[in-house]
């Protein structure tokens, strides 16, 4: 009975979880106003690529993106790039991404096969160095098209946007496929949707990994004007063929489900950040699992605390069983500052972990207007920061510490409630209920008897019944606690199989 206390008493007095926090800010070392550092960002391993599309390195408006390496807890410029034949307008950097040795940075404002017809541009490594290796646009590239607007690579592939191409109708959409041979890189496939329309904005956001690529069609409308979609490729040989169309399965008009995607394994992410869950625009993302051929949606995730124009979905990035969620409207730091949410997959349910907001973040920031995650880092951008000037931007890189133990005063205050879990005694699954009658968040904690955290969830205002399926876990008595800022209250429970 003495050891039952002591374990109680360590669980009440504290609370493990897993603790993303800032590593660093980033900042271009000759960033001026109006660059919009950070308007992209793209992590991988030991390297990120920040985009500045409106440097103006070649002109006005032509665009940059720098990388930076880490070594050790500090990540330092390595490179400025800039494209060879770069001119005013072109926007390199508008979109990038990095993988291994290779990064491509999307040029959409270029104009070799017409007005704003648009580029993109693979750079290599070479020990620190980093040369262009080939500038791609599409061979049927025409006025408009902006071919770049979206970019992605995996290997020896990279898939390139180009949502106002017209194959399908005005601004229907398309996206290319190219192919890496040594050091040239070929044009292997044009990809279109098999339904596509006029205004559907096919391309508007792409991802790669390895044999399949998700294309992004805010502007479908399966669900009603702007609910939009996404579509699965997969390769087989040299051929991509069409495996699947994504729509949300409660879409509904002006959602723009497409706006941005990510794809991991046999995971895909799709966000719809004009969902109205949560108020107007407050957003959404959804999870695909792959099962064989077929993709079924397996979780939504909302924002704990979302609430009205907070923009979460409009940028996503899955990796492993972590996703990186942007809001960049939210206003815990003033008026469009932004914030991120990091969600880690617990079976079948992905779970929010935690929320991410600059340590210095201001109004008009919009951090979490672009998001990537890789292995236990997250680069988090901001364009509209100002430490070099007006709109000049910047990105922050966190990263995953693991567990970290907090105290908890125990203090109890009047807006969080708890009823307890039934039944109780349970065999297998009982429901925990609770009560949160303000705009504020809590934490729910399942322990067992050693005080090692089972299910750790993350909830906003609002009654809840939280389901706990206790199926791989043994007889005996467990304890769960739930937090609200100096709010804590933990009850037992005991399961009999």
């Amino acid at each position: 009975m003495k050891r039952l206390t002591l374990i109680l008493l360590l669980i009440i007095s504290f609370c493990l979880y897993a603790d993303w926090t800032e590593q660093q800010k980033i900042l271009a070392s000759d960033g001026t106003e109006d660059d919009y550092f950070g308007y992209s960002v793209s992590i991988n391993g030991d390297y990120a690529v920040i985009g500045a599309f409106y440097d103006g390195e070649n002109g006005d408006g032509s665009g940059s993106a720098y990388i930076f390496q880490r070594n050790g807890t500090n990540w330092t410029e390595q490179a400025k790039l800039t494209a060879s034949d770069g001119a005013a307008y072109d926007e390199f950097g508008r979109s990038v991404c990095i993988d291994g040795d290779y990064v491509v940075i999307g040029a959409y404002g270029d104009d070799d096969n017409g007005f704003m017809s648009g580029s993109a541009y693979i750079f290599w490594r070479n020990g620190s160095n980093w040369s262009e290796q080939a500038k791609l646009t599409a061979s049927d590239g025409d006025d408009w098209d902006r071919f770049g607007y979206s970019v992605s690579i995996s290997g020896d592939y990279a898939v390139i946007g180009a949502y106002r191409d017209d194959d399908n109708g005005d601004e229907s959409g398309s996206a290319y496929i190219f192919q890496r041979n040594g050091g040239s890189w070929t044009e292997q496939a044009k990809l279109t949707a098999s339904d596509g329309d006029a205004g559907d904005w096919f391309g508007r956001s792409v991802f790669i990994d390895e044999d399949y690529a998700l294309i992004g069609v805010e502007e479908d409308e399966d669900n009603g004007e702007e609910s939009g979609s996404a579509y699965i490729f997969h390769r087989n040989d040299s051929s991509w063929t069409e495996q699947a169309k994504l729509t949300a399965s409660d879409g509904a008009a002006d959602d723009h489900f497409g706006e941005s995607v990510s794809i991991d394994g046999d995971y895909a992410l799709i966000g719809a950040y004009g969902d109205y869950d949560n108020g107007m625009n407050s957003g959404s993302a959804y999870i695909f699992q792959r099962n064989s051929s077929s993709w079924i949606e397996q979780d939504k995730l909302t924002a704990s605390d979302g609430a009205a124009h907070d923009d979460f979905g409009f940028s996503v990035s899955i990796n492993g069983d972590y996703a990186v969620i942007g809001a960049h409207g939210d206003d815990d730091n003033g008026s469009v500052s932004g914030s991120a949410y990091i969600f880690k997959r617990n079976g079948s349910s992905w779970i929010e972990q935690d929320k991410l907001t600059a340590s210095d973040g201001a109004a008009h920031d919009v951090f979490g207007f672009s998001v990537s995650i890789n292995g236990d880092y997250a680069v988090i951008g901001a364009h509209c920061n100002d430490d070099n000037g007006e709109y000049s931007g910047s990105a922050y890189i966190f990263i995953n510490d693991g567990l970290a133990i907090d105290e908890i005063t125990g203090n109890a205050i009047i807006n969080t409630s708890m009823a307890g879990n039934f039944p109780n005694p349970f065999n297998a699954m009982t429901n925990i209920e609770f009560n949160i009658r303000k705009e504020t968040s809590a934490i729910l904690t399942i322990y067992n008897m050693k005080g090692q955290t089972l299910e750790r969830a993350v909830f906003g205002k609002g009654h809840h019944i939280y389901e706990w399926n206790a199926e791989n876990c043994c007889s005996g008595v467990y304890y769960y606690t739930l937090e609200s800022g100096n709010y804590s209250e933990t009850k037992k429970m005991i399961l009999l199989k």
